[in-house]
């Protein structure tokens, strides 16, 4: 047989006010539990008079669990505020607007709780189980969550400032318009969660999993995402300029026309992200793992992609112009129309790339892997033309001057626009 007993909180039986706690009850009713805390948690009764503890994993005799038992019932009994039956199990019951301010509901069964509109600011709820718990409009400002179970949990409009939440497990939760304003998330698991409209400026979220979570328009301003998963995770259009998502986990995330200037997402995996017409200008991509990634229409202006892997990536329409590509991976990469004015490509892979149309001028090739490239209409300046003809071999040719003119190769210092054509007769006046 097996049963389980936890702490009573009083507040939903008291006949006086049921919205208020009295807080000497729930210190005594503590002092019981922390001189037998074998005796609470899911018990197996055994024979020989022993109780197995599951949440412990100790062996507790049974009669010193009924003299627990007993005690916390007859003070429940002597106090005429009191439920004699309330110790057995909270979950459920309703605390809507209760004052628990401070108080220790450390390891404490609260699942199905109504919480809404409750004060719990600095209160303990580590190792707390809220799952299920209504605690929209809740105040949790300051308070303790470590390790907590909130799953299914409603934090709907919560405040949570400076909430401590390390490993506390938030997946399938609602925080619709939650304020998390520089709260601890540390290795916390919010996946599968509602967080749109979130308040999370200047949180640490470090380790923390957003694995398929939804986080439009959630702030993230000044949030330390360092090692997070955002896995599947739906940002689109969020703002994380400048953040810190390095070694992160952003594959198959929804990142369309999301704001990544300046952020820093070296050695981050963004495999089968969605990144179409997001600005990453100025991002630190380097040693990133883009591949394969959609990337249409993109801004990498200034980005340092040094040593990425984009192989099979669709960056046509993408703008590149003066980013470090040095030793990137561009396999088979789709640059159909995208801008590379003055990027460095020295030492990068465009084995069999798509770059009809790009535009190359500026652009440093030396060194570049260029074979089965297909090369049609590409737009760059007389030196690169000549180095793309090393490459190649001969197999194209370089027209010197304006599609339509033929002229001659210009000089190795001219900047003047040369048209490179893989195939020939492809170029003239119908490039």
């Amino acid at each position: 047989m097996r049963f389980i007993m936890t702490l009573m909180v009083t507040t939903f039986a008291l006949t006086a006010n049921p919205h208020t706690v009295a807080s000497d009850i729930l210190d005594d009713l503590q002092e019981i539990r922390d001189e037998n805390p074998d005796c609470f948690g899911v018990l197996d009764v055994r024979d020989g008079g022993w109780l197995f503890n599951e949440t412990t994993g100790k062996r507790v005799r049974e009669d010193k669990c009924l003299h627990t038992a007993k005690q916390m019932k007859e003070h429940l009994e002597a106090n005429p505020l009191g439920d004699p039956t309330a110790w057995r199990n909270v979950g459920g019951k309703d605390l809507a607007g209760a004052d628990l301010s401070g108080a220790n509901l450390s390891g404490v069964i609260l699942a199905r709780a109504h919480l809404n509109g409750a004060n719990l600011e600095d209160a303990n709820l580590s190792g707390t189980i809220l799952q299920e718990a209504n605690l929209s409009g809740a105040n949790l400002e300051d308070a303790n969550l470590s390790g907590t179970i909130l799953v299914k949990a409603n934090l709907s409009d919560a405040n949570l400032k400076k909430a401590q939440l390390p490993e506390a497990n938030l997946s399938h939760t609602n925080l619709r318009n939650a304020d998390l304003t520089e709260s601890n998330l540390e290795n916390a698991v919010v996946a599968q969660s509602d967080l749109t409209g979130a308040n999370l400026r200047g949180a640490n979220a470090k380790g923390a999993s957003f694995t398929f979570s939804k986080m439009n328009e959630a702030d993230l301003k000044g949030v330390d995402l360092a090692g997070a998963s955002f896995a599947h995770a739906n940002l689109e259009r969020v703002n994380l300029s400048g953040m810190n998502l390095s070694g992160s986990d952003l594959s198959g995330a929804n990142l369309t026309a999301a704001n990544l200037e300046n952020a820093n997402l070296s050695g981050s995996n963004l495999e089968v992200a969605d990144l179409n017409e997001a600005s990453l200008k100025g991002a630190n991509l380097s040693g990133a793992n883009v591949s394969p990634a959609s990337l249409k229409r993109a801004n990498l202006s200034k980005a340092n992609l040094f040593g990425a892997d984009l192989e099979d990536s669709d960056l046509s329409g993408a703008n590149l112009s003066w980013a470090n590509l040095q030793n990137a991976v561009l396999r088979d990469t789709n640059l159909t129309n995208a801008t590379l004015e003055n990027a460095v490509l020295a030492g990068a892979s465009l084995k069999a790339a798509i770059l009809k149309g790009a535009r190359f001028m500026g652009a440093t090739v030396s060194v570049a892997q260029l074979t089965a490239a297909k090369w049609v209409g590409v737009v760059v300046e007389d030196t690169i033309g000549r180095a793309l003809r090393d490459f190649q071999s001969g197999a194209g040719r370089i027209i010197g001057g304006t599609p339509s003119s033929g002229g001659p190769s210009r000089r190795s210092t001219d900047r003047t626009p040369t048209y490179f054509c893989r195939i020939p007769g492809t170029c003239g006046g119908n490039r």
